[in-house]
């Protein structure tokens, strides 16, 4: 289907050990709220690796690459809580990537995700093939939210981006992991939480 101008932003981030329950406890308890808050987020999630367990997958449905440019999320990033004063500085390997959509098939989240940062060509349709509930391949908008922030001086290394993602939820975490042969080197992370706009009260 023509995905119009739907955005995404995708971020992959590890912690230590030791920090990994404050910062689900941070992004289900605040941070998710606030970002869905900001015009024209629809919803965000939280996945969390199956294979390394201090690293998470943060996706975030939005309705344009003009969410990531409102002055309501700019005030965000220039004014971090003092909770996110605390949680920012313990990222560690960060990719930050907002996206508009090359391409989606199906819609809504899975109880699982395979995350894959294609140099070539993308297996789209062998994910759909494999009963992905949703596929996207993502193209990544480097300049987009990159102007200085507070939020980045707080993370202790700089941001990475990737050019492309391709990410695919499925219904549980064996059906992702029985598709994982046809995108190797695939990241599979597990559901954690979820919040829609519609949920805001």
């Amino acid at each position: 289907m023509s995905a119009g101008t739907a955005a995404a932003l995708v971020l992959q981030v590890d912690v230590a050990a030791g920090d990994a329950a404050e910062l689900e406890a941070w992004h289900g308890g605040e941070h998710l709220a606030e970002r869905i808050a900001c015009p024209g987020w629809q919803r965000g999630a939280r996945y969390l690796s199956l294979d390394r367990p201090s690293r998470f997958l943060l996706f975030y449905d939005t309705a344009s690459l003009a969410a990531f440019e409102s002055a309501a999320y700019r005030a965000r990033l220039d004014d971090p809580t003092p909770w996110s004063r605390r949680v920012f500085p313990r990222f560690r390997d960060t990719w930050r990537t907002p996206c508009t959509v090359e391409r989606r098939h199906g819609g809504g989240l899975g109880g699982a995700a395979l995350l894959l940062r294609p140099d070539g060509e993308a297996p789209f349709d062998a994910l759909v093939a494999a009963h992905a509930v949703r596929v996207d391949l993502l193209a990544g908008h480097a300049p987009t939210g990159a102007l200085p922030s507070t939020e980045k001086t707080l993370r202790a290394t700089p941001d990475r981006h990737a050019d492309r993602v391709l990410i695919a939820f499925f219904a549980s975490e064996e059906a992702a992991r029985s598709a994982q042969g046809v995108a190797s080197g695939a990241e599979l992370f597990g559901f954690r939480q979820s919040l829609a706009r519609s949920d805001l009260s």
